[in-house]
């Protein structure tokens, strides 16, 4: 679904590593084709994954339904484990820097998509959805699913 549509350029040359970083990736950008409704190759420029992508893996924002994806994936090679409570942390402090226009700690690929941010945040109907996606058969543990509520509570 996603061969030669998710960008790898950043990535090095070790195959396993290219091929977790393509997984990962590629899972992110499924979710929003998913929920937002959208082709394969437009959910994959919504990947925001990489060094310094302050735990926002993929963001969209649908205009027509107003509503905007804010996407955290891990992929367990194993199918065993789920996200512990520093990767939420960080995926909730990522978003509450996107609700702030706070572009510092995000990547080249996030700052690219500080238009459609502020259009969103701007939107008093707008809304938000956190999704938090992964191949691990565990569910969220205890503390990270209570940091996850909270966050969404604000």
């Amino acid at each position: 679904m996603f061969d030669g549509e998710i960008d790898l350029a950043d990535v090095t040359s070790n195959p396993d590593e290219r091929e977790k970083c393509f997984l990962t990736r590629s899972l992110a950008a499924f979710a929003v084709a998913q929920l937002a409704g959208i082709a394969a190759s437009e959910a994959a420029k919504t990947v925001t994954d990489g060094s310094g992508d302050n735990g926002i893996d993929a963001l969209h924002y649908d205009l027509a339904t107003k509503t905007m994806y804010v996407v955290q994936a891990k992929w367990h090679n194993d199918g065993n484990g789920s996200f512990d409570r520093a990767d939420i942390l960080k995926f909730t402090k990522g978003f509450e820097d996107l609700a702030n226009l706070n572009f510092t700690r995000f990547n080249a690929r996030a700052r690219a998509k500080e238009p459609m941010v502020k259009i969103a945040f701007a939107d008093d109907q707008a809304r938000y959805v956190l999704v938090a996606i992964h191949t691990g058969a565990q569910d969220f543990a205890t503390e990270p699913q209570h940091d996850l509520d909270m966050s969404c509570e604000v």
